[in-house]
């Protein structure tokens, strides 16, 4: 297991018998393209230098981890557990082996990281209450926890994971429970971050090639980036959600292991439906019930 202050490297290892044809040419080249203004290119001539350059592949051609992970047309082809797999339970806890109905719903979300995480954030929602306001003749449908904290929990798994041989079997793993959503990833806290410090504004990040990667790469058919890498990610999913009348996130963390908790709250909660009413400008009525 690595240091907890020294970076892990993992994520620049060459992956045997990958190559240049396991990855998406059209992600590759929106990436070339969206870098190309930067100094990083800068007498990068032919497409195997601005590859290397990017750390997508190494000076031989020989296909980085990072670069597979964000850029692979199917990253589990070479690691099947590289994955967010997003279990639904139907109570509090997760039924016993033998139960007759062991959970409502499962998604293992694969494909290149960008990828994964914007589909295990919609498999989250889609397991949500949601609550329903109009806006003149618009309808919108609002999750109760908001999407971007969501979405932040998720990235902020797969990018701060260990991905060093050991912990290649485990995928990150999203438990959504009648009361909460548990997100959890593979490794401890690095580079001196405490569950204390965490929204200290900060940036650190153990896979220091697959950051700026993840920077630079949208999701299949979207124009936005999964991750920011500025350190303030962790502070804005406080606020979202303490805007929303929710619990501040939870964060838990062991040697090989961290947590984080999203509280659930229904509408029976008053702070929750003064915010509800403020996003639909009117009072809701007593025995109002959250659209599902």
């Amino acid at each position: 297991m690595q240091h907890e202050l020294v970076p892990s490297g993992a994520d620049r290892r060459i992956v045997p018998d990958a190559e240049e044809s396991d990855l998406d040419r059209q992600v590759l080249d929106e990436l070339i393209a969206r870098r190309s203004a930067s100094k990083v290119l800068h007498g990068a001539v032919t497409r195997r230098e601005q590859l290397a350059r990017l750390n997508v592949v190494d000076k031989r051609g020989g296909v980085r981890l990072a670069g597979l992970l964000a850029t692979g047309h199917y990253p589990q082809q070479f690691f099947p557990r590289l994955l967010v797999d997003v279990t639904t339970h139907p109570g509090r806890e997760k039924s016993a082996t033998g139960t007759a109905l062991r959970f409502l719903d499962r998604a293992e979300c694969v494909g290149m990281l960008a990828d994964v995480v914007e589909d295990a954030v919609n498999a989250v929602v889609r397991n949500l209450r949601t609550y329903s306001t109009v806006d003149g003749a618009t309808r919108h449908d609002v999750p109760e926890i908001p999407v971007a904290v969501i979405r932040e929990a998720i990235a902020n798994a797969v990018l701060h994971r260990e991905y060093s041989p050991i912990f290649l079997g485990q995928p990150v793993s999203v438990d959504v429970f009648s009361d909460r959503v548990e997100v959890t990833n593979p490794g401890g806290l690095w580079g001196g971050k405490t569950t204390d410090n965490l929204d200290d504004g900060t940036s650190r990040c153990r896979n220091q090639v697959l950051l700026p990667l993840m920077q630079h790469v949208s999701p299949r058919g979207q124009s936005g980036f999964t991750v920011e890498g500025q350190g303030g990610g962790v502070r804005s999913m406080f606020t979202e959600m303490e805007a929303h009348a929710l619990d501040r996130p939870l964060f838990t963390a062991s040697a090989d292991q961290v947590k984080v908790t999203l509280r659930r709250h229904g509408a029976e909660i008053p702070e929750h439906r003064a915010w509800l009413r403020a996003l639909a400008d009117r009072e809701l009525s007593p025995t109002k019930t959250p659209h599902y």
